[in-house]
């Protein structure tokens, strides 16, 4: 069950995510995004499936980094992609 907290979490990093790509790419890898959440150390981005956790991981870790560091929530935080 996802949460407002993790909705409003998801709409954020999601929102930032879009201003660093073009619509194509946001569109394909990004908004099947299913969902965010956060504990006191890991940030978590559930995908769909493993080609989507091994593409995004492969070619957009610095547009989640760069994102993140916007959100201010990349400090002391490690990132995980899951697929569900």
């Amino acid at each position: 069950m996802t949460t407002g907290v993790q909705t409003d979490l998801l709409t954020s990093v999601l929102r930032t995510i879009s201003k660093r790509l073009n619509q194509e790419s946001f569109e394909t890898w990004f908004k099947p995004v299913l969902r965010a959440t956060k504990d006191s150390t890991t940030l978590y981005l559930t995908v769909p499936n493993e080609i989507f956790r091994e593409w995004i991981s492969a070619n957009y870790f610095d547009v989640i980094e760069e994102s993140l560091e916007e959100l201010n929530l990349a400090r002391d935080r490690d990132r995980q992609l899951t697929a569900d």
